[in-house]
């Protein structure tokens, strides 16, 4: 049996080879994985990474507004332990400002219509743990799912199996990608307060 180090996994497929290739290799020892079963080709591993991160775009959006939602709850439990002293100082005044942001990122309307749960959307994970990087994955996240809407208003786009588009859906479409890429970019804008 061969085995393969996790950094010639990542320097030949990418940073998600072992996410992407869990049924293919088994972990071994610290920094090396047994081959299980003939690994792909770059260009397969690409295809293999596509239906790997593709969801539906109900689900891309609902997963970046719970994210956005979880680190504006963060920041206010964050402000709500301040010393009062500081809750009217500059760390304060940054909390709020970026608790506003998103809060505002979240007041966009970003309902998706039922008979749009078929349109899939591709997002590659992030892998950072940081306020800023988990907003900035969130952010990315709308914006894919905007970008795919888009994708479905072009001339001759193929639509999933069983939708067709009247006028009234183009305008919910249209109403929702604007949407989500203005909570992308309000998102992107927040300004994370570092702890000091």
């Amino acid at each position: 049996m061969s085995e393969i180090s996790k950094m010639k996994l990542a320097k030949t497929y990418g940073k998600h080879a072992v996410r992407v290739l869990g049924n293919r290799i088994k972990f071994s020892r610290k920094g090396w994985f047994e081959i299980v079963e003939p690994l792909p080709t770059v260009e397969a591993f690409q295809d293999i990474q596509k239906s790997a991160f593709t969801q539906p775009i109900d689900s891309v959006i609902e997963g970046a507004k719970g994210e956005l939602e979880s680190l504006r709850d963060e920041l206010q439990e964050w402000y709500d332990n301040l010393p009062e002293q500081f809750q009217s100082g500059s760390k304060g005044d940054e909390l709020q400002e970026a608790i506003d942001a998103l809060e505002s990122s979240l007041n966009s309307e970003l309902d998706v219509p039922e008979w749009l749960n078929a349109v899939l959307v591709f997002a590659v994970p992030g892998d950072g743990n940081s306020r800023s990087d988990r907003g900035g994955q969130a952010a990315y996240e709308l914006r894919q799912a905007s970008e795919r809407l888009d994708e479905l208003l072009e001339e001759g786009a193929k639509l999933p199996e069983g939708l067709t588009l009247d006028a009234d859906k183009r305008g919910e479409i249209e109403q929702l990608r604007d949407d989500l890429s203005n909570a992308a970019d309000e998102a992107d804008g927040v300004n994370f307060p570092g702890m000091y």
